[in-house]
């Protein structure tokens, strides 16, 4: 009860940061998203519908459209149920490091999905790859939040190019079914 306590105490003082941010910012309204713009030097991140950037680098406009892309992903894909829903496994069940693992292979699996939608939507993989590299150095304080920097980048670049046949993600589909049954 007690490490439950701290951890739910920990988790509702980042969510209680992030609503204080979206509430003491500016906020415009940018297609499904909310983009709240935040004086901090800060790489665009989300957080349910609300984006996360820097007020001068997008009153400039030199944010690039793939981060754009890439956050509005997160948010029209609803990625922070996902984090949230295994946070609250992990507050619950904090003894159990599977949760742990868990949460960073839903991360990154989320993270596949966004660059997925970049890399289909704006048709260049060397130039997001470049510009990831750019960016991973960043660090970002809120750590429900979804974002680019997070620490497997390399596995991100990897997954860009790898080219997979439809037979081998056909194969692993139909593997699901006996595994399903076995568990049933």
């Amino acid at each position: 009860g007690f490490v439950s306590s701290i951890l739910l105490l920990r988790f509702g003082k980042n969510v209680f940061k992030i609503i204080r941010k979206i509430k003491t910012n500016k906020k415009i309204q940018h297609q499904s998203a909310t983009l709240v713009l935040v004086e901090d030097k800060i790489l665009p991140h989300s957080f349910w519908n609300a984006i996360f950037i820097n007020k001068n680098e997008f009153e400039q406009g030199t944010i690039e459209t793939e981060l754009f892309t890439h956050e509005l992903t997160h948010v029209t894909q609803k990625h922070t149920l996902d984090i949230v829903l295994i946070e609250m496994l992990h507050i619950l069940f904090w003894i159990n490091p599977l949760f742990i693992f868990l949460k960073k292979a839903i991360q990154l699996n989320h993270e596949f999905l966004a660059d997925d939608t970049v890399i289909n939507e704006h048709q260049n993989t060397f130039h997001y790859q470049h510009l990831l590299l750019n960016k991973a150095a960043w660090n970002n304080e809120y750590y429900l939040a979804s974002n680019l920097n997070y620490s497997l980048t390399k596995k991100r670049l990897k997954m860009m190019t790898t080219q997979s046949s439809r037979t081998k993600v056909l194969l692993k589909k139909l593997a699901i079914i006996p595994m399903f049954a076995g568990f049933v």
